[in-house]
């Protein structure tokens, strides 16, 4: 197996050829999140869940294990579960995919703190609920449509 490292990240490739020179599995991850694909457009599939991840950066991003936990309607201690490397449950992988993808297009045109006060605040564009709220809800366009209606800095 051919192991290559750059910045934190571990690609490996069977059989002693370079990991992008080849059409076989590489292997692809920061420590224990890593992910196996098949390299050149094949089947891509998980090898072991990078939600840690995830919930690690929404962590810092939000302030806080009690923020996230609150984003995400779930109890604190279930957040520090999934930052241990559990899984979370289907539903509740979909909020966090979700919750990311909102905060990382905020982040795009917003500083941290303000990102984090544009999620929790009520907004004239969702009729004036909160992001959080309707992201509770799974209404993740209409909250990523207020997104690009602040950036085009359009009136409600």
């Amino acid at each position: 197996m051919t192991t290559i490292a750059a910045a934190g990240i571990v690609a490996e490739a069977p059989g002693g050829q370079p990991p992008i020179a080849q059409q076989n599995t590489l292997r692809v991850g920061r420590g224990a999140d890593t992910i196996d694909a098949t390299v050149f457009g094949r089947n891509f599939g998980k090898d072991v869940d990078v939600g840690s991840a995830k919930v690690k950066r929404l962590t810092e991003e939000l302030g806080g294990q009690s923020q996230v936990a609150s984003a995400l309607r779930v109890d604190r201690a279930q957040v520090t579960r999934w930052l241990k490397g559990a899984r979370p449950a289907p539903a509740n992988e979909a909020q966090i995919d979700a919750l990311e993808f909102v905060v990382a297009r905020l982040r795009r045109h917003l500083p941290p703190d303000t990102a984090v006060k544009w999620l929790t605040g009520v907004n004239a564009h969702l009729g004036n609920r909160r992001p959080l709220d309707l992201l509770a809800d799974d209404r993740v366009a209409e909250v990523v449509a207020a997104i690009e209606q602040e950036r085009a800095e359009s009136y409600a």
